[in-house]
């Protein structure tokens, strides 16, 4: 294989691609990109055999063929070479040798034919979004999925479609978010799968990296296919039936407050100051027309700062995790925010005013 670059193009693809090689493997050849010609532009492959990302990267190919290449020390050099065309080739014992202007790299890379194949997908479902919204759904749930392993059906984000509308929910057992999104294209049937949040981080830093347009999205049995600009990522689907987060959303609750979004969020994190650690609860007092957040730890000391809220109700005190208020607080656009809850051990649901389509639930603690 032989074929010559741009050097900033090589090292984009490279940083985007390289991202989902695994730390540690069992397979050696996984810590390397596959780099394969085809017609006019060369294939950029990385996959830990959960997720894979393919990126084209146009060039100009002198001798057709393939390689694979260790992805830590391939974004290494990229990013150090000079400006300019690289050269890459590759011979049939091995060696890769990169070279742009004064600069050359001969180093040792593995067999093409060693590297998992990346499996077809041909969706039984296909649907498409604005890539800022998609990565707006994203990041607006993620934060909610639960890292302990022994929950796996929670370790990623259930998607929900049926007719014109997108759900993605999010839950760790304490805490819930779920984001909806209204299709251009309404489909039949109704479709549920988990995406791991492996897959979805992948997703946002694709989206982040300039993706403009519409994203194309297939699902399969077994696969989730993402058309991301001139990316495409491949995720295999989490196994299992996530739980019923519909019963968790309270439907009706007899005390209800609205307060300002932003001085909600900042009274959050002023009081969170003194609390030993993140996860420690602030105390939320509500009383007609003022709202109180309080915390206070033994080993630091107290704050307080208070509010003006709209409130109906029964006076209410509510113990909540200070970091899922403010990552909740974090994701409300609206300028107000409205809480509700039916007593001090029930789920606080929280959502923007006039908006529905952003819904979180965080679980009250125990003090």
């Amino acid at each position: 294989m032989k074929l010559t670059c741009d050097k900033n193009e090589l090292a984009r693809i490279v940083g985007r691609v390289q991202n989902v090689v695994a730390a540690k493997s069992t397979l050696p050849i996984l810590a390397n990109i596959l780099v394969e010609t085809a017609d006019k532009h060369a294939r950029f492959v990385a996959t830990d055999l959960e997720v894979g990302v393919e990126e084209n990267l146009t060039c100009e190919i002198e001798k057709a063929g393939g390689i694979t290449i260790p992805a830590k020390r391939l974004g290494e050099i990229t990013r150090e070479l000079p400006e300019g065309r690289v050269k890459i080739e590759a011979s049939d014992d091995g060696r890769v040798t990169i070279s742009a202007g004064s600069v050359t790299y001969k180093i040792f890379g593995m067999a093409k034919d060693e590297f998992p194949p990346i499996p077809e997908v041909q969706g039984e479902s296909e649907i498409s979004l604005p890539a800022g919204d998609l990565k707006k759904m994203i990041q607006k749930t993620i934060f909610a999925v639960s890292t302990d392993v022994t929950r796996y059906t929670l370790n990623g984000v259930y998607w929900w479609m049926k007719a014109g509308e997108l759900r993605l929910v999010a839950t760790d057992g304490h805490r819930l978010c779920m984001m909806l999104h209204r299709l251009k294209k309404k489909r039949e049937g109704e479709i549920g799968c988990i995406v791991p949040s492996k897959a979805l981080n992948e997703m946002v830093r694709l989206l982040e990296d300039g993706a403009e347009g519409d994203v194309r999205i297939a699902f399969a049995k077994s696969h989730l296919l993402a058309k991301i600009g001139g990316a495409t990522l491949l995720s295999r689907l989490i196994e299992g039936k996530f739980p019923n987060y519909e019963q968790v959303i309270p439907k009706e609750s007899d005390r209800k407050a609205t307060a300002s979004t932003e001085k909600f969020a900042k009274a959050v994190r002023r009081v969170a100051l003194v609390t030993s650690d993140r996860a420690y609860p602030v105390k939320i007092e509500l009383t007609k027309g003022k709202m109180t957040v309080s915390a206070q730890t033994p080993e630091v000391g107290e704050a307080k700062d208070e509010l003006d809220v709209a409130f109906e109700g029964k006076d209410l005190t509510l113990a909540i995790n200070a970091k899922y208020l403010q990552d909740v607080l974090k994701s409300i656009e609206a300028p107000e925010v409205g809480i509700e809850a039916g007593g001090p051990s029930q789920p606080v649901l929280l959502r923007g005013v006039g908006d529905d389509d952003y819904q979180a639930v965080v679980m009250p603690m125990r003090v």
